[in-house]
């Protein structure tokens, strides 16, 4: 067997090296950033990289063949491992997060929370019994069997450069920087400890299913929506915002320990706000696609177009249904047999159900249908901390606040809220703000920075979809018909966005003006 060596670079390829005869054997360049991490499988077969793009690719040796790429991470992936026994990879990135794959299958097993600052390093034991995870605020120690936290080393390492520890092949000691990059310590590990039966984690499991409510205007997703979150009807006028519910009869909580959680996002469905909410599709685990059964001219108008947007490039376990709402206002124009046939062509696994969030309608039955079609067993387990879900859940409730006054939260007022919770809880503002930045993650909120460099948690990211939305539809109705905008005359406050006026959060959030230099560069890509 040939013996080799591989090198990643800058320069956005991986080589592979003959070790005898220092003959460069392969050149891989499918990544579209530069390479920082990369490990063998241990039978030398095969080699997992990481790169600044996001993305974590598998390939074959001796070929030099890119078999496979696992996307997921939000940032740079600074670092790849694989487990001694080849079935798992473990990757480290800037988005604070580490996530274990399925070398097999590239499936992803569970996601790991807790560091405050990019993860650097990520290396198993020999024996593959724990996992050891760098970045630039602690070095952090997880069993695999459970993948709970089971020691954290107050050691910053770097946030920037790449592998910065390693394991003895045969023995229980770790080797890792310190002092910021300045010495290299030795760490002996004490497993009759780390994996005693006895022994008490901060980590906490769970798992969130994004159930999706979308159509065109009018159809009847808010009031649907209303009803499974609340079990009672409310009467809503059209918007062209978001929001969300949590459905705590769609939960559960697994074998494994994790809660699960079903987050149910209504999403508007007006012509001119679409280019903005198809944004938010990906990651989606379950669409429940609502028409309005009584349209005469176009019944399944809007259908086609949200499954479009739906299965471009999403979940292939993303599970669909087709809603007729509002049933109470008139009887359906199209079959049982055509809507059922609809469905076969359009491969919606889901199936067509009839229902009447003001009757009542249905509603049961679209209950029972959501716990069979949801996942729960497939679906990868975040492990977090205690102090992370608790901010978390915080700052949900903050959002779920019916009379929204709190609309932009600095961190300092967030902290001093939180504190009032529980006056000998004790956090970090790191803490603090990293839970909130795996919450932007997902689109509960968004971290504005102004340009004095201050930061605000906004509660409701859909003021700044409708401010997106406004600049779209103030582009498109350009003088010269050019759909751009002029970025002078935004910044200085020269366009006026008359829907803005009519929104209550907008006025509560100060004004368009608030989120004007924020937005520029945040939306130049969307407009037409």
């Amino acid at each position: 067997m040939v013996k080799k060596i591989a090198s990643c670079s800058d320069d956005e390829t991986i080589k592979i090296w003959e070790t005898d005869s220092g003959k460069k054997v392969f050149t891989l360049r499918e990544h579209k950033k530069p390479t920082v991490g990369i490990s063998f499988r241990p039978d030398g077969k095969k080699i997992v990289s990481s790169s600044d793009d996001e993305t974590i690719k598998i390939w074959e040796t001796d070929s030099g063949k890119n078999i496979s790429t696992l996307k997921g991470h939000k940032d740079y992936v600074c670092s790849v491992s694989f487990s001694p026994d080849g079935k798992k990879i473990a990757s480290g990135s800037s988005d604070k997060t580490i996530r274990i794959w399925d070398a097999h299958t590239e499936k992803l097993l569970v996601m790991l929370e807790g560091h405050t600052e990019a993860v650097s390093s990520c290396v198993f034991t020999h024996d593959g019994n724990l996992l050891s995870s760098a970045g630039g605020d602690t070095v952090r120690l997880w069993r695999t069997d459970t993948w709970q936290t089971v020691a954290i080393v107050d050691e910053p390492g770097s946030s920037t450069w790449g592998p910065e520890m390693a394991f003895h092949p045969a023995k229980s000691i770790l080797a890792a920087h310190g002092n910021k990059e300045t010495v290299i310590k030795l760490w002996e590990l004490d497993y009759s400890i780390l994996l005693g039966k006895d022994f008490i984690s901060d980590s906490v499991p769970y798992t969130t299913a994004k159930i999706a409510l979308v159509g065109d205007s009018g159809v009847g997703k808010t009031g649907l929506g209303w009803r499974l979150a609340h079990g009672k009807f409310k009467e809503h006028s059209s918007t062209h915002g978001q929001q969300f519910w949590v459905i705590g009869e769609l939960g559960k909580k697994r074998s494994d320990g994790a809660d699960c959680e079903a987050v149910l996002w209504d999403l508007a469905g007006q012509q001119d706000y679409r280019l903005v909410h198809a944004l938010f599709l990906k990651d989606v685990d379950l669409a429940l696609v609502l028409f309005d059964p009584g349209n005469r001219e176009k019944p399944l108008s809007g259908v086609e177009y949200w499954l479009k947007q739906l299965r471009s490039e999403q979940k292939e376990t993303l599970q669909t249904m087709l809603i007729g709402a509002r049933m109470d206002r008139g009887k359906p124009t199209m079959t049982r047999k055509e809507l059922d046939e609809f469905c076969d062509f359009h491969e919606i696994p889901g199936g067509y159900l009839a229902t009447s969030a003001k009757a009542g309608e249905g509603i049961s039955t679209l209950v029972e249908k959501l716990k069979t079609m949801i996942p729960w067993d497939d679906m990868p387990a975040t492990i977090t901390t205690s102090t992370f879900k608790r901010v978390k859940e915080f700052v949900l409730d903050l959002k779920e606040q019916t009379d929204h006054k709190a609309v932009l939260v600095s961190p300092q007022e967030l902290r001093r809220q939180l504190q009032k919770t529980d006056k000998d809880w004790e956090f970090t503002d790191a803490e603090m703000m990293t839970a909130v930045k795996h919450l932007e993650t997902h689109g509960y909120v968004t971290i504005c920075t102004g340009s004095d460099g201050k930061q605000s948690i906004l509660l409701f990211p859909d003021i700044l979809i409708n401010l997106t939305a406004s600049f779209v539809l103030e582009a498109r109705g350009n003088p010269q018909g050019l759909g751009v905008l002029e970025e002078k005359k935004l910044l200085t406050g020269d366009y006026k966005f008359s829907d803005l006026k009519k929104n209550k959060k907008c006025r509560r959030a100060g004004s368009a003006s608030r989120f004007r230099h924020y937005l520029v560069s945040e939306t130049e890509y969307l407009l037409p």
